[in-house]
């Protein structure tokens, strides 16, 4: 009774802890927005005070005027000057709201939303908007000529997305949005249709005005989802001026993305102003008819391994690509709905994740059908790595709404990496819906390679998983202080272990265990593939280890990559070097041999920094070729040919290690590895650098007003591996010695 006792009254406590925490964050949130609305009316002055004297490019003014000369013919209106001097005035004051963040970019930084401490036990803080818009991020964009989105693929991370924050509520007339409360839609009620503005609660957001101007506003959140179902409400307003051009017709749009940008999402919703889709009811006629649909409960799904990660949710609603016409979108209870039966139906796939498979396997699904439609075809693609279909299976197994596709492997000639994507085809009346989601594993769920993946690893009560798609696994596991910066760990027994697995898991004591270390990183490779990348494992104690040990990175390691400085310790080298080929590799320590050298050419190029052990084992065959050298390791290898002497005094061609070069991302980061400080050069406008840690707690922030070059110090730092990202987008990984 006293363990219940204590275990309630922890469990309270971590309760009241995590409620505090929320109501911290809804605090220091309210406190921005506040100084985020005064930043709103200082630009609205600063407008107004240089609107007059302030003038548009030659080129900038004639490319609006062909824009409304355009949607005038478009729409067999008259061109009137007035129409094209509204328009221009209204490219002037978004061209004066980007100059005055520009002049001042602690106020763009001001006009974002906190992100969400990790140790916040939520889905998703403030959903049903009660707490304003606590938690929110918006921005707006405004071209100057007509624009055409194929399928809702709007790119919203452009710097011509100028961050705002709504002012008031119910201002109707306010760009971008508004917060609203109970009510109903004005411009419903002009047709005497009562629509309500809120679903549940008190409030909720609308997304862009009811005014044409070929906006596209955004609205965007930090969520953590418990499960791999993000749900919520939405009611569409949207006028219909281009029924035979789909692209530049309004649309809605919502999506999920990783914290590197990816959309995860595997079914983005995409609705356009479609008079023949049956979820809209219509009123009135010709180019000003209004198309809505009242409160719909809808819902994105991600893959698995995604549960529980910060992920971020994006809104997107436009107005018409030809700038007359407008599309609106009330918002409402994000997280707050599980929405079992969405109106517009959904496909959700089972995980999936197959590496070298020899026998024929089943990909398989449940279908929601959207209401009132008729099923016309299933279909199956399999897209290869430029997103290209490279077959398709039909004719699935139908139990239900379940469907199974049986895929043969023999098909991809055991090569490439492929990924899912199932299309449901309806008919709702005279209109053809589709439906489509992509795999349920990111990015590739058939591979006959394992180079450069993980394989969807995860743990679970120091039990370390990966996904089940072989008879046997390789592993091995090196010590790595990198993995737990500022740690040490006193005589250690070895640093590296190997080991071959049937199972697709091991236990994480047991390792930590054999290398007496609980800092280190493993890689994997199946039968079919090559070794994946190394990534960290450790426990949350570091190098202090007890029983009940609780380990990091459960669903996405931290996983080195080309910038890294990465040199392993110790190498035993039981695989054989075949023929024709050549082996190199090199290691801080040492690498001990037992492998064989094939006779017809096979060279083998073993490098350490203190000694290379040639066991009985070991056997360099009459032809073959092998260098041993003592040499410091250089970290993360490219190669190119040179000559060297090979064991008989001939001369063959082996690898030259050189160090990694810089990512091609438009940033140059150095010294890298730093000892203290280091120095960004960039080509774009940047006015925010975030520094993470491997667990993604943010450590510093950044403000840059510098054009093209910007020093940070980390002297302050412990030694370890650190993540820098430039307004949101990560740039590089950093190594402080």
């Amino acid at each position: 009774m006293k363990n219940l006792y204590i275990y309630t009254l922890l469990t309270l406590l971590c309760c009241l802890s995590g409620f505090s925490q929320t109501e911290d964050y809804i605090k220091t949130e309210k406190e921005r927005i506040k100084k985020a609305q005064e930043i709103e009316h200082k630009i609205e002055s600063f407008i107004y005070q240089n609107l007059q004297k302030f003038s548009l490019t030659p080129e900038k003014e004639e490319q609006v005027k062909n824009s409304v000369i355009e949607e005038s013919k478009e729409h067999g209106h008259e061109v009137f000057d007035g129409t094209i001097e509204s328009a221009i005035l209204e490219i002037k004051k978004d061209e004066l709201r980007k100059l005055y963040l520009k002049e001042n970019p602690e106020a763009k930084i001001t006009l974002k939303a906190t992100p969400v401490p990790l140790s916040v036990p939520a889905d998703c803080i403030n959903g049903d908007f009660e707490d304003g818009i606590a938690g929110y991020t918006f921005t707006r964009w405004r071209p100057t000529v007509n624009f055409n989105i194929v399928d809702c693929n709007v790119d919203t991370s452009g710097p011509e997305y100028e961050p705002f924050t709504p002012t008031g509520t119910n201002n109707f007339t306010q760009e971008g949005a508004t917060l609203v409360t109970q009510g109903f839609d004005p411009s419903l009620e002009a047709f005497n249709i009562q629509m309500p503005r809120v679903n549940n609660g008190t409030f909720s957001l609308k997304l862009n005005r009811s005014a044409g101007s070929r906006d596209v506003c955004t609205m965007s959140r930090q969520i953590t989802p418990s499960d791999n179902i993000v749900a919520f409400s939405y009611s569409l307003i949207v006028q219909n001026p281009h029924p035979t051009i789909p692209n530049v017709q309004p649309f809605f749009t919502a999506r999920i993305y990783n914290g590197n940008g990816d959309i995860i999402s595997n079914n983005p919703i995409c609705i356009k102003a479609d008079a023949n889709n049956d979820v809209f009811d219509q009123v009135g006629t010709g180019q000003n008819a209004l198309l809505y649909t009242g409160w719909i409960c809808d819902r994105l799904t991600i893959p698995s391994e995604y549960v529980g990660q910060p992920l971020r949710l994006e809104f997107v609603m436009t107005d018409c690509g030809q700038g007359a016409h407008y599309g609106t979108v009330y918002l409402d209870d994000i997280c707050g709905t599980t929405c079992d039966n969405p109106p517009f139906g959904s496909i959700q796939l089972n995980d999936q994740g197959y590496n070298c498979p020899t026998d024929p396997f089943d990909v398989c699904g449940v279908l929601t059908d959207p209401e009132g439609s008729v099923l016309s075809s299933v279909v199956l693609n399999i897209l290869d790595e430029n997103g290209s279909v490279f077959t398709s299976v039909t004719n699935p197994t139908m139990n239900g709404s379940a469907f199974c596709f049986e895929v043969d492997p023999a098909v991809f000639n055991g090569t490439g990496e492929y990924t899912f994507q199932v299309v449901a085809t309806y008919t709702i009346g005279t209109f053809v819906y589709t439906l489509s989601a992509t795999g349920a594993t990111e990015a590739t769920d058939l591979s006959f390679s394992n180079g450069a993946n993980i394989l969807n690893s995860y743990v679970i009560e120091g039990q370390l998983y990966w996904t089940d798609s072989d008879t046997s696994y390789d592993l091995e596991f090196v010590g790595d202080p990198t993995c737990c910066p500022g740690v040490t760990h006193t005589n250690p027994r070895t640093n590296y272990f190997a080991t071959t697995v049937e199972e697709n898991n091991i236990n994480l004591y047991y390792v930590a265990y054999i290398l007496n270390y609980e800092c280190f990183r493993w890689r994997i490779r199946t039968s079919c593939g090559n070794w994946s990348e190394w990534c960290c494992l450790t426990t949350s104690q570091g190098n202090d280890f007890p029983p009940e040990a609780d380990w990091g990175n459960p669903y996405e390691p931290a996983c080195y990559d080309e910038n890294t400085n990465l040199c392993e310790q110790y190498l035993y080298e039981d695989e054989n070097v075949p023929a024709d080929e050549t082996s190199f590799e090199q290691r801080e320590i040492s690498i001990t041999a037992v492998n064989t050298i094939n006779a017809n050419n096979g060279r083998a190029i073993y490098k350490a920094g203190h000694f290379v052990e040639l066991l009985p084992d070991f056997h360099a065959e009459y032809g073959s070729f092998l260098l041993a050298e003592i040499e410091e390791c250089i970290p993360q290898t490219i190669f190119n040919n040179i000559a060297l002497k090979s064991l008989d005094g001939g001369l063959q061609e082996i690898a030259l290690v050189q160090q990694s070069l810089q990512p091609e991302n438009g940033f140059k980061v150095y010294p890298n590895p730093t000892n203290g400080s280091i120095t960004v050069q960039f080509e774009e406008e940047v006015n925010e650098f975030i520094l993470y840690d491997v667990t993604g707690k943010q450590l510093m922030n950044i403000s840059n007003s510098a054009e093209n070059e910007a020093e940070i110090d980390l002297s302050n730092l412990a030694p370890g591996v650190y993540f820098l990202t430039a307004d949101g987008a990560p740039i590089q990984k950093i190594v402080k010695n």
